[in-house]
C-alpha cells in the first residue's frame, strides 16, 4: 500500500515494483490496473488468485485506493491473511483510514509505504538525486533556484528537470543560467507567502 499525498513518489514506486515483479518481458495480461471506485470484489479476488500463463505471476495495481468500497476493503483484509504467492497487489492512495481491518492487516502482514510531500528544505537534495538519472550534476544555486521556481510538487519538478536536461544537451553540469532559460515558474504560493511578501514590500 503506497499511501500519502505525494502521487509522484507513489507512481514511481509502483512502476519500480512492476519492473521488478514482471520484468521487461511481461505480457499485457500479466498486469491489471483498476481505478478504486471501479473495483468489484469478486473480479478483484479472482484476478489475484489467477496465474499468468506467460510469466507465472500476476500484478494488480489499484489507483485512487481511497475510493475503494467498504466491502472491497473487507474482502482484501481476508485476502491479506492468505494471499496468492503468484500475485502482487499494489494500492496507491492519497489516504486510507489506518484503523480499518485491511490497513491493520496490511501493516502487519504486507507493506505500507508512506509517500509524504517533501519539505522545502529537502527539495534541493531530491533534485540532486533525480538529476543523476540523466547522468548529470546540478550546481547548488541552480538546484535552489529550481526549487523556488517550481515548488515541492515532485511531478512538476521531474518534468522541469527533464526539460533542462534536454536543454543543456551533452554538458554534464546544469548551471543557474540553464534553469533560468529553460524553466518557467510554476510554484503555487500560499496566502502566508503573499502576506510576507506584502509586508516586505515585494
Amino acid at each position: 500500500v503506497l499511501v500519502g499525498p505525494e502521487a509522484y513518489l507513489a507512481r514511481t514506486a509502483s512502476r519500480r515494483i512492476s519492473d521488478t515483479v514482471l520484468g521487461a518481458e511481461a505480457d499485457a495480461a500479466s498486469k491489471q490496473v483498476y481505478a478504486g471506485r471501479e473495483v468489484k470484489t469478486d473480479v478483484l479476488i479472482d484476478e489475484l488468485r489467477a496465474t499468468s500463463l506467460f510469466t507465472g505471476h500476476t500484478l494488480v495495481i489499484i489507483r485512487d485506493g481511497d475510493k475503494l468500497k467498504k466491502e472491497v476493503l473487507t474482502a482484501l483484509a481476508a485476502y491479506v491473511e492468505a494471499p496468492s504467492e503468484s500475485s502482487t497487489l499494489v494500492i496507491e492512495a492519497s489516504k486510507i483510514d489506518g484503523r480499518n481491518k485491511f490497513m491493520k492487516s496490511a501493516d502487519k502482514l504486507a507493506a505500507v509505504i508512506e509517500c509524504k510531500a517533501l519539505y522545502a528544505n529537502q527539495i534541493p537534495s531530491w533534485i540532486n538525486m533525480e538529476v543523476a538519472r540523466y547522468e548529470k550534476r546540478i550546481a547548488r544555486d541552480a538546484a535552489q533556484f529550481l526549487a523556488d521556481m517550481v515548488g515541492n510538487d515532485l511531478g512538476q519538478l521531474s518534468q522541469a528537470l527533464e526539460r533542462v536536461s534536454l536543454y543543456v544537451g551533452k554538458r554534464p553540469l546544469i548551471e543557474l543560467k540553464d534553469v533560468e532559460e529553460a524553466v518557467t515558474e510554476t510554484a503555487q504560493r500560499t496566502v502566508f507567502e503573499l502576506s510576507d511578501a506584502i509586508g516586505s514590500r515585494k
